[in-house]
């Protein structure tokens, strides 16, 4: 990150852990980007920020990609792809340097979120598991 502030002084790193959940929502909401993490899966944060339609980097391993892929029907994911800390300050850079990308992303984000994980798809899913007990 400190190479990401050197180039870009006007960059600050906001940690949202350990707080009531309305707090974290808000203060997600005053974010350009988020970073969700690096360990192949994603979590809750990614969810809440793509439908802030905030661009999301998420190091999504290709099991999972798969299987959001197959969940959501869709080919084109939101998430901005890194997987390791060159491509995560790569990703930062170029979502920091351009605030048309990062607007466009942010607009896919949530248009993602409304139109594919949503709640009818998600109970779509959950009682068609539940009924095949």
């Amino acid at each position: 990150m400190s190479r990401v502030k050197d180039r870009n002084p006007r960059v600050s790193l906001l940690v949202i852990e350990r707080m009531p959940h309305r707090r974290c929502l808000r203060l997600k909401r005053s974010c350009h980007v988020v970073f969700d993490h690096m360990r192949g899966w994603f979590g809750i944060s990614s969810l809440e920020s793509l439908s802030q339609g905030k661009p999301v980097i998420a190091g999504l391993d290709q099991w999972n990609v798969e299987q959001i892929r197959r969940f959501t029907g869709r080919q084109s994911l939101p998430w901005v792809p890194a997987g390791n800390p060159g491509e995560l300050e790569q990703r930062l850079n170029e979502l920091v340097n351009d605030s048309g990308k990062r607007d466009a992303i942010g607009r896919e984000s949530r248009a993602f979120m409304e139109q594919v994980w949503n709640e009818g798809r998600v109970l779509e899913v959950l009682t068609g598991a539940y009924e095949s007990l």
